[in-house]
């Protein structure tokens, strides 16, 4: 995991799992979804900082709320990347992408209207879900915008691993050069076998020359 290094500035770091697990501990024990619903924010990032604490034995912790979020929100999108990328084949999840588009009249992420970028994270999510059942969501615990990116970033992935694993064409003066080895081959023979019809019928007709 991609390690943060915190405001405490020692020497130890926090990975994302860290954080992915002291925020949604401290969530879930406060009943919340996401950051944006927590109220108390100071008593909020103290339950965080304990928890990193005493998930990691050491003494880094986040100073401010704006900082824990920014951390928080590039886990979630890294995980729910990397789950589904693991999981789902890579023609599954542009394929869920592709139906997600159609369904809020997009061609393209970028094209998506404001208002219907929660339908687009929405229904994309439903649709890996019918590959990958459990897999986690980011459309509960990240706003909008970064569950967009989220995705954004997911076809990205995909599409360049996809790209990868197409063999390269065969250039044409290879295919070519093959192909005229195959002519001269098959010209070959067949001159062989003209040459060798040939002496046969001669020596035929010298015969029946002879037997005259």
């Amino acid at each position: 995991d991609t390690a943060f290094t915190t405001a405490a500035a020692s020497s130890a770091s926090v990975t994302q799992e860290d954080v992915r697990y002291a925020v949604d501990s401290a969530l879930e024990a406060q009943g919340f979804q996401s950051i944006a619903e927590v109220e108390d924010q100071g008593a909020f990032l103290k339950i965080v900082n304990d928890n990193i604490q005493s998930a990691t034995g050491g003494s880094d912790y986040f100073s401010n709320v704006g900082t824990l979020t920014d951390a928080y929100v590039e886990a979630v999108k890294e995980e729910y990347v990397a789950e589904v990328q693991q999981s789902v084949d890579g023609d599954k999840i542009l394929l869920s992408i592709d139906n997600a588009l159609a369904e809020v009249g997009a061609h393209s992420i970028d094209a998506i209207p404001e208002d219907k970028q929660t339908d687009f994270v929405r229904v994309a999510e439903t649709q890996i879900a019918q590959y990958l059942p459990d897999a986690t969501t980011v459309s509960d615990r990240v706003d909008a915008n970064t569950a967009m990116d989220t995705f954004r970033e997911l076809q990205k992935r995909v599409s360049t691993d996809v790209d990868n694993s197409i063999p390269e064409p065969v250039e044409d003066y290879v295919v070519n050069h093959n192909l005229v080895l195959i002519i001269c081959v098959l010209g070959a023979v067949i001159l062989a076998a003209c040459v060798a019809t040939a002496i046969y019928i001669k020596k035929k007709n010298s015969k029946s020359e002879e037997t005259v």
